[in-house]
């Protein structure tokens, strides 16, 4: 390998793993051009040993810049369980601007337990009362019961948060997802599912399970720190999930946003 590409490649210690791709394949083409079947091979390997270390990556804008390598801004989530007059799982949505304008409804509603029924989402100044206008709150009935679930976020309303990812959008490098109550261990086996759902209706998804990012050596209980999992926030992506029957148990999802991308405006 001529001296171009090796130090080429040592630009890779540099870029997260969508660059380091790009800029491999770059250099293919430019090896390919060489004729330099040598590098070639050690090119596509260096490709495939990326690719098979690579975070899992869900959702859109995953060429937001801004911040790399580093925390530009974190805040937490909070989704509590108000009641537990409904004996099963309930279901919420975060973020998706889009889908809250008609209730996540076509999200929740393949998520609901038989018999129960979202009544209602209302997000801000959707609430009548004024203490709730810095959260989301959905409504659910089984029959006569009723049960909320709420979500709030820290460090801004949450209801502010979600009206900035019309425009804006954010990448979260990492999440640490705790339990209000560390002996409610079940809570971990939930499936997460990760939906970007285009303004044509075209939809991708995938999930995982917070309870399978649990390593040998984490001896905290009710703390898991979901690693490796990149989630491009905008307006079109949802993170759907349910919560134990459990009242006033709650969720804590601090999230570390690695970079920011501001319509209009200088990036972070």
């Amino acid at each position: 390998m001529d001296k171009y590409l090796d130090d080429a490649l040592q630009d890779l210690e540099n870029m997260d793993s969508l660059e380091a791709d790009n800029h491999i394949e770059h250099l293919k083409r430019v090896a390919a051009k060489k004729g330099d079947s040598s590098a070639l091979r050690q090119l596509q390997k260096a490709q495939n040993s990326l690719r098979s270390n690579a975070p899992r990556s869900f959702g859109g804008n995953a060429s937001a810049q801004g911040v790399k390598g580093a925390v530009a801004a974190a805040f937490t989530l909070k989704v509590t369980r108000d009641s537990a007059n409904i004996a099963q799982y309930l279901p919420f949505a975060l973020f998706g601007a889009n889908a809250s304008h008609s209730a996540y409804e076509q999200i929740i509603t393949p998520m609901l337990p038989s018999g129960v029924v979202l009544t209602s989402v209302a997000i801000g100044r959707d609430n009548a009362s004024t203490t709730n206008r810095q959260k989301a709150i959905f409504t659910f009935t089984e029959g006569v019961n009723v049960d909320t679930v709420t979500v709030e976020c820290k460090q801004v309303p949450y209801p502010d948060l979600l009206a900035a990812t019309s425009s804006d959008s954010f990448r979260i490098s990492q999440i640490r997802y705790s339990l209000s109550d560390s002996a409610q261990l079940a809570q971990f086996d939930e499936e997460i599912q990760l939906i970007s759902k285009s303004i044509f209706g075209k939809t991708t998804s995938d999930t995982l399970t917070p309870s399978s990012y649990k390593a040998p050596d984490q001896y905290q209980n009710g703390i898991i720190d979901l690693q490796s999992v990149i989630l491009n926030v905008d307006s079109e992506f949802i993170f759907a999930h349910t919560i134990k029957n459990v009242a006033s148990f709650s969720i804590s999802l601090n999230s570390f946003v690695e970079r920011v991308a501001k319509v209009g405006r200088n990036l972070l």
